[in-house]
């Protein structure tokens, strides 16, 4: 449609009443200076910061644009629903309390692309001191969920479990899959949701079968031997 996926990323979460402000944060690595210069053009806030401590590169993300708490979507999401993230943050707010953590992928029952995390900024600020191995800074979730004797950490899950559905873009064919879904509802609707797309794969089951040959979500087994891998690689 004639603009950056990222664009539309910001472009959706611009309309969530409950977003004070959206900032890309991103890598400081040559290869992504496009992002750097999209977000220069468009006049959206950014930080470019550490690609592998992801930890890192968060906080000072919050500590640049004063976040009290934040948001956290990924960059391969375009159709983030901002109803979503709205009942993410509303679960936050009124949680008391505050939660460390709300996120909507412990237990998956949203399509891959619409995961959510939303955090704490005091605790992210303590985690970035207290946390020193390379693996858990990129894998933060995970570390809160691992040490859920010591943290607050809430799953959201939707009422319908549509976990086998990949709604994210890592491959040439989730980008045409998104293409095609953004071609039928994006004039009606720009900010259409989850019940709009899946009517249109319900009438258009073509569509569906763009990307079926990806996996959705890692499983718990492939989480267990990626960190088992990186154990043994560092001993």
């Amino acid at each position: 449609l004639g603009k950056p996926m990222l664009w539309h990323i910001h472009n959706r979460l611009s309309k969530c009443k409950l977003l004070d402000e959206v900032v890309i944060s991103t890598t400081d690595n040559k290869s992504d200076e496009p992002i750097h210069n999209f977000a220069e053009f468009y006049n959206i806030p950014y930080y470019a910061g550490s690609e592998d401590d992801i930890l890192d590169r968060l906080y000072h993300t919050g500590k640049k644009f004063g976040s009290k708490d934040f948001v956290k979507i990924n960059g391969d999401c375009p159709l983030v629903d901002i109803s979503v993230v709205s009942d993410a943050i509303s679960k936050y707010l009124s949680t008391s309390p505050l939660p460390d953590l709300i996120v909507n992928s412990l237990t998956s029952t949203y399509p891959e692309g619409l995961q959510i995390g939303v955090f704490n900024f005091n605790t992210l600020s303590k985690l970035w001191k207290k946390i020193k191995d390379p693996f858990w800074r990129e894998f933060i979730y995970m570390y809160l969920v691992e040490h859920k004797n010591q943290y607050s950490v809430i799953n959201i899950e939707n009422d319908k479990d549509l976990s086998d559905m990949r709604w994210v873009v890592d491959y040439p064919e989730d980008l045409e899959f998104v293409r095609q879904i953004y071609l039928n509802l994006y004039e009606k609707n720009n900010s259409f949701g989850i019940s709009e797309i899946l009517y249109l794969l319900q009438k258009n089951p073509d569509i569906v079968k763009i990307n079926s040959k990806y996996a959705t979500t890692i499983s718990t087994q492939e989480y267990e031997n990626l960190k088992n891998s990186y154990k043994s690689t560092t001993k």
